[in-house]
């Protein structure tokens, strides 16, 4: 579909939907808010060390409340990628997924939703992003996002976040998604699905739409500049987050997202961990609590909403919940 046949907004979105991972937006989403943050606060791996941080150790949490539950719930922190290392599940997780009553996940898609996504990332009037950018960073943008099947002609109706979303995780992972390759969210519904479980979601796709959005627009091209600026080292840093993961070690990808905020981003930082992160722990804790008081409930959460002070465990504890670390 050649761009001059677009002649409407939706016309546009619908060919985003299938040059960019289409169905797929929601699962790419949450992944986003971890890796956007790196690379805007990136510090050389030989500086990790999480282990000082709440809840930073581990990925499958035992939950248990403070009222009559039959059982006990798990939390089970995940990470939005194709990556199999990551799909081999630890083997506690298999099994949870074979003996409990529902599974809950961030957010549910369906095409209404997908279009919806797709629509928000262009931008409605005013300057295109060639403006906004100017003719250096635009062309920078540009010949990045060629491997990525984004012609030139599209680009300047992409909002900044959009943009920022499209280039973020490394062209090959982008390509997997839009094939087709579910993300480990997804692998865990088609498993919940077989058995013929409850599938709730803690979000709706317009809140996950507005973390990003909602940014002020000098926030959202701060950002892109960034992702521009560091594209070339992309696949390592998306390598060194999903090693950080099979070690467990959420509370280390924590440490790369708060080690250096006090540097030249400190308020797009402080920004970003508050709508992608800490406004949507609070919100996920208080929509899983009709699970948790049915029991026997596995909760799917981007892993880096587990841990710190602000995060879903201490939340939870918070709360009176017993928070137990099964792996």
């Amino acid at each position: 579909m050649a761009f001059r046949f677009c002649k409407s907004p939706h016309d546009i979105a619908g060919w985003l939907l299938f040059v960019l991972p289409g169905r797929r937006y929601g699962d790419v989403l949450p992944a986003l808010a971890g890796l956007l943050a790196l690379l805007f606060t990136a510090v050389p791996a030989a500086a990790q060390d999480g282990a000082g941080i709440p809840y930073g150790q581990g990925v499958l949490w035992r939950i248990e409340g403070p009222g009559p539950e039959p059982e006990p719930s798990y939390l089970f922190g995940t990470i939005h990628v194709t990556d199999e290392r990551v799909h081999d599940l630890p083997p506690a997780v298999k099994a949870l997924m074979q003996t409990v009553d529902s599974l809950t996940v961030e957010v549910r898609l369906d095409a209404a939703a997908t279009m919806a996504m797709a629509g928000a990332m262009l931008i409605d009037d005013g300057p295109g992003l060639d403006a906004l950018l100017g003719p250096d960073d635009f062309a920078r943008l540009a010949a990045i996002a060629e491997p990525y099947g984004i012609p030139a002609p599209m680009l300047p109706r992409l909002a900044p976040w959009g943009a920022a979303m499209a280039i973020a995780l490394p062209a090959e992972e982008y390509q997997r998604v839009a094939g087709g390759a579910p993300v480990l969210d997804s692998r865990l519904q088609e498993m919940a699905a077989a058995r013929d479980i409850p599938i709730h979601a803690l979000e709706t796709i317009e809140e996950q739409i507005d973390a990003l959005s909602g940014l002020p627009q000098h926030h959202q091209l701060t950002m892109l500049r960034q992702v521009i600026a560091v594209h070339g080292d992309l696949d390592g840093l998306f390598e060194g987050m999903i090693e950080l993961y099979l070690q467990r070690d959420i509370g280390g990808v924590q440490e790369r997202l708060v080690a250096q905020s006090a540097g030249p981003h400190e308020e797009l930082v402080a920004a970003f961990l508050e709508r992608l992160i800490h406004v949507r722990n609070r919100r996920m804790v208080a929509r899983m609590a009709p699970r948790l008081a049915e029991g026997n409930a596995l909760i799917a959460v981007g892993a880096l909403h587990l841990p710190d002070e602000q995060g879903v465990l201490a939340l939870l504890a918070a709360e009176g919940y017993d928070v137990e670390r099964v792996y």
